[in-house]
């Protein structure tokens, strides 16, 4: 039904267009069956239905790899490093490894890394954060010298000399045992 059927004369007009549309139609496309206006939509619907969903399985996708990136694991031929925080009370924020002396670099999320055993020395940077985590800033830098255990996870960790001061100490422990496996390093302001 059309909004056009209420008025004399219009279902013949609307009739009359519907049989041109489907002489084009045959003229453009000899040996196809007339398309209505009907199965344009239909198909224009099948189009952005399966559009749609190619766009989810993409994102699906790249959300699944981006997970797979974050997290490496630990092997028989290397150990990782993951971001360590610092700080609860007076402020916080957190120690990243930027890059690995004598490591090729390779790109990375920011929150953890995969390096090859052996002795490693890397540059941390120390990140203060304000109450919104989203919004931090480096405030410090400190290269470390560490030995890197197949097999194991490392976590960086600093600690403020003078609240306020933005000097802080920065040492890599191992994630399983606690144990502290650098000396503890002043490190220079700025990053």
């Amino acid at each position: 039904m059309s909004l056009l059927d209420n008025k004399p004369g219009n279902r013949e007009l609307e009739q009359t267009g519907r049989a041109q549309a489907r002489v084009i139609s045959s003229q453009l496309f000899p040996g196809c069956p007339p398309v209505t206006s009907r199965d344009v939509v239909v198909r224009v619907l099948i189009w952005l239905n399966f559009a749609s969903r190619l766009f989810v399985a993409a994102v699906s996708i790249t959300l699944c790899a981006c997970a797979l990136l974050n997290n490496p694991k630990p092997t028989d031929q290397t150990g990782v490093v993951k971001d360590g925080a610092w700080g609860k009370v007076y402020r916080s924020g957190y120690v990243e490894m930027v890059s690995v002396v004598g490591v090729e670099p390779t790109w990375r999320p920011h929150s953890a890394a995969s390096i090859p055993a052996g002795d490693r020395s890397a540059w941390f940077y120390v990140y203060v954060c304000s109450e919104d985590p989203t919004r931090c800033f480096p405030v410090a830098q400190a290269l470390i010298a560490f030995r890197v255990r197949a097999g194991h996870i490392y976590r960086p960790r600093a600690q403020e000399q003078v609240n306020g001061s933005n000097r802080f100490w920065v040492w890599m422990e191992d994630a399983g045992t606690g144990e502290v496996v650098s000396e503890r390093v002043l490190g220079a302001p700025g990053a």
